[in-house]
């Protein structure tokens, strides 16, 4: 969220509103675009300090909640995961494309 805030509001106006460690690492990390896996690691880790320990718990929800619907619905997940990884082949083809051009 704060990355998307610096794009709309600039990094000076965007660091007035947001905690300084948040701040601090803002552009050193994957947004969830680039990198789920990446995301999910940092968001997972607890560091001690209290909002990080309620993100944690925000988290845990979140990927219990994923998996009960990936339970309810699995054609649907399989289905999903698969037009994902097709999308995934075509922009890596593109990607060739224009290097060769």
């Amino acid at each position: 969220m704060a990355q998307a805030r610096a794009r709309s509001w600039g990094q000076r106006r965007t660091a007035l509103v947001v905690c300084m460690q948040c701040a601090d690492t803002m552009g050193r990390w994957p947004t969830w675009d680039q990198d789920p896996a990446s995301v999910i690691a940092r968001e997972g880790r607890g560091y001690g300090l209290g909002h990080r320990d309620d993100r944690r718990e925000l988290l845990d929800r979140e990927l219990r909640a994923i998996a009960l619907l990936i339970e309810a619905h699995p054609d649907e997940f399989t289905a999903t995961v698969a037009g994902l990884a097709e999308t995934t082949q075509l922009a890596a083809a593109r990607r060739a494309k224009r290097r060769r051009a």
